[in-house]
């Protein structure tokens, strides 16, 4: 086992990518290694691929993991490693269970097995706490969950799983809830992104309207550059208890509707442009998430750095550059 070396799985992916990011610029003395899988999109990591330690491994293949848990014997895992677009867990919710809660236990079985020294970071959600009362807000790590999604079905279970490999065989898990986070490199289909490339498709004039789901949602957004640091933190110098839960939020909460008027100011279309999809609307929605972030805070020191302007810019730059690509004039 060396003490520099890491594993992330979901290595390619959007918070997989910023993560590497974040260490080759600020822990360069760590050798990453990551799980990737034959038909694994590569283009996050394009510019760092040479510089990462890349294996095939599906997370729910349970001797490829053991083996490579075996070979590498990280110090530290990233496990970030899931399904996590919310209406997938409505179309596809087996997929989504065997991913998010079969890949946790194949993790934490291997490194019970084969590695019990390392550090396992749990990715969990806000999505896991689902419906939440008036009165619960901020959210707290005490909260009951209350799923409202196959996919937060998936990551209270994750969560659940974390506690108890440590509270059953001494894992040293840390569990961290993060809420909404955003930046450049997001799927197009998550929130941010869709209402963002929407607006720069109808500037253009290659769209009519911006198509929206329910914009009386409100939501905790953190940049997910900030967010990679948090989960980084997490696992330094004994700032988080093993077993025990940690939010990460910027604790302000941002009604959609008020995001998408940003987005409409910035590139100067008028609210006639926005139409309800009916499609888009969810079988059921978490109403509000705002998280309370103030133990992890205390534990490590962590404060967001990025406002929600930034997200929205950074997001709105990327998509000007792709749409550009694609020869769509932004006006």
């Amino acid at each position: 086992m060396s003490d520099k070396d890491i594993l992330v799985t979901g290595v390619a992916g959007f918070v997989g990518s910023t993560l590497c990011d974040y260490v080759l610029e600020n822990h360069p003395e760590y050798t990453i290694h990551g799980t990737v899988r034959y038909r694994t999109d590569l283009r996050n990591i394009d510019h760092i691929k040479e510089k990462l330690v890349l294996h095939d491994a599906d997370l729910t293949d349970s001797h490829a993991i053991n083996n490579l848990i075996q070979e590498v014997q990280p110090a530290k895992i990233f496990h970030l490693g899931a399904i996590s677009y919310v209406p997938t867990s409505w179309e596809n919710p087996l997929a989504v269970m065997n991913v998010n809660i079969g890949g946790t236990i194949n993790i934490l079985e291997s490194v019970r097995k084969y590695s019990p020294y390392t550090i396992v970071q749990i990715a969990g959600s806000s999505e896991a706490y689902g419906k939440v009362y008036v009165d619960e807000i901020p959210i707290k790590e005490t909260n009951p969950l209350r799923p409202l999604s196959v996919y937060g079905v998936s990551k209270a279970a994750a969560s659940m799983l974390a506690v108890q490999y440590y509270e059953s065989y001494g894992t040293k898990t840390i569990l961290t809830f993060a809420f909404n986070h955003e930046w450049s490199r997001r799927g197009k289909d998550f929130v941010l992104p869709s209402l963002i490339r929407q607006a720069i498709e109808v500037k253009s004039g290659v769209k009519d309207y911006i198509l929206v789901g329910n914009l009386d949602a409100v939501r905790d957004f953190t940049a997910c550059p900030d967010m990679v640091k948090g989960y980084w933190m997490a696992t330094e110098d004994n700032r988080c208890q093993f077993g025990d839960v940690y939010n990460i939020a910027s604790g302000i909460g941002h009604k959609i509707k008020n995001i998408l008027t940003l987005i409409l100011t910035l590139f100067d279309l008028p609210d006639s442009v926005v139409k309800e999809d009916t499609q888009k609307l969810r079988p059921s929605d978490v109403p509000i998430l705002i998280g309370d972030s103030n133990k992890f805070r205390e534990a490590t020191g962590w404060e967001p750095t990025y406002t929600i302007h930034d997200i929205i810019e950074s997001i709105a730059e990327e998509w000007v550059e792709k749409l550009n690509k694609e020869q769509i004039n932004i006006n």
